[in-house]
């Protein structure tokens, strides 16, 4: 059977020597710091929150079309590629790899298939791992893309920012909202629908009452068919374990393999330090 390759950018927060071990490929999107006004090409998570504690603003930027190009050029080489994307809706990354994609394949050879997860985070994690996973039991290339395609439309990514501020000068919620949520200590609650886009899921009032909700929703929603869940931090490790014990308690959850880590610095950037994101498996978004 021919090789198949996955891939898939940093966005989807797995270390990337966790990646390397497994043999998935990997590029990058890059960090910007615009405060300092220079380029950030090697920093710690644990630096990255401090920074935007202290007031620097982060942005990320696109990886463009030639730089997947010539990504792709080196990955068929070794067989067909199927690359698992981050959130087309939110980031110009996607159409920038589908693009190149239909450039190397125009060249005849292997192939390369760009999903657009709609999502990101331990969201993209979840959909790469059970790919994964599904390409050790020897499904051919076409079962990926068809399972990848499908599983999307059932991995949930709910986050509540611990205030809006970042959001807010990042684009994604109105610099009016963020102002009145703060001084209302309003915490919502945002999920990623299914066309990749932030929607306001509820709104609670104080930062407690988000985290016991988050829980809630997991344990309302969970399908349990992917293992996987990820509860990521925005360097709160201490409320990231409060949601996992909450849910925990209850027996049913005994065998799920919680994943406690830090945002990455993709999602990071806009969310903010103390954002608290979970991502799982439902029957939908």
């Amino acid at each position: 059977m021919k090789n198949i390759i996955l891939s898939a950018e940093n966005a989807c927060d797995i270390p990337l020597e966790e990646l390397d071990k497994k043999g998935i490929k990997h590029i990058s999107l890059k960090l910007y710091n615009e405060t300092k006004k220079e380029d950030v090409a090697d920093i710690s998570l644990m630096q990255f929150y401090d920074a935007i504690k202290k007031g620097d603003m982060f942005k990320t930027s696109l990886i463009n079309e030639y730089e997947f190009e010539e990504y792709f050029k080196e990955l068929v080489k070794d067989g067909d590629v199927l690359h698992i994307g981050f959130d087309g809706a939110i980031s110009g990354t996607n159409k920038c790899a589908k693009d190149a994609a239909e450039k190397v394949n125009a060249l005849g050879g292997n192939r390369v298939y760009v999903v657009d997860t709609l999502t990101g985070s331990g969201a993209q994690a979840i959909i790469l791992k059970e790919v994964y996973n599904k390409m050790k039991e020897g499904k051919t290339f076409e079962e990926l893309v068809e399972y990848a395609e499908n599983l999307k439309e059932r991995v949930v990514l709910n986050f509540s920012p611990e205030d809006l501020k970042t959001l807010a000068r990042s684009g994604r919620c109105s610099k009016i909202v963020a102002l009145v949520g703060n001084v209302l200590n309003i915490k919502p609650i945002i999920y990623v629908n299914n066309e990749g886009k932030f929607v306001q899921k509820q709104k609670v009032f104080s930062r407690k009452r988000a985290l016991v909700r988050m829980a809630e929703l997991f344990k309302e929603n969970y399908n349990f068919e992917s293992k996987y869940v990820y509860i990521l931090h925005g360097d709160s490790y201490s409320e990231a374990d409060f949601i996992r014990d909450l849910i925990c308690k209850d027996e049913k959850f005994k065998d799920v393999e919680f994943i406690v880590d830090y945002l990455g610095v993709i999602v990071g950037a806009h969310g903010g330090a103390g954002n608290m994101c979970m991502c799982y498996t439902a029957d939908k978004r």
